[in-house]
């Protein structure tokens, strides 16, 4: 014995179960030659939707890949471009160098012809100093000064040591 309760819904469920039996025999007579049963079409709706449901999730994860992609790309773009700009500053600096190292070569040869110049000249007013001491000695004297006494520690140590 059993309560009215569960006799109603027992009713109710039996006839919600004619009520979806006579749609689906409606259906299948205005079904395609291919399927014989609503339970076939149901079968294949529900994996018709899943399909769809799993096709909009790979085309989202597909979108999302490409996105992505395209930023990855696009990072690539710049760090190939700051490389590709450090290695034109480093050729920049190494020209630099060795424009530098050019010139300090080139100063240094001067130096050296400066010297040999300076040397040949003592050499030759040493000589001269000898036949004639004062003229030597006015040629010594060519930066002015202020100072006489200087001037004249200068010019008898100047060149003659």
């Amino acid at each position: 014995m059993g309560s009215r309760r569960s006799t109603t819904s027992q009713k109710k469920s039996k006839e919600r179960f004619k009520t979806l039996k006579a749609k689906r025999m409606t259906t299948v007579k205005f079904l395609k030659s291919g399927y014989r049963t609503q339970v076939n079409v149901d079968c294949y709706n529900r994996g018709l939707g899943t399909c769809l449901a799993e096709l909009k999730a790979t085309k989202k994860a597909l979108d999302a890949s490409q996105t992505k992609i395209q930023e990855l790309q696009n990072a690539h773009r710049r760090t190939t471009n700051a490389l590709q700009e450090l290695q034109n500053a480093h050729q920049r600096t190494i020209n630099a160098l060795w424009d530098a190292e050019d010139r300090v070569e080139e100063l240094e040869n001067h130096e050296v012809e400066s010297i040999s110049t300076l040397h040949r000249q003592i050499r030759k007013l040493r000589c001269n100093g000898k036949s004639s001491s004062k003229k030597s000695e006015k040629l010594i004297t060519f930066a002015p000064d202020n100072n006489n006494n200087n001037k004249k520690k200068n010019q008898n140590n100047f060149f003659f040591k």
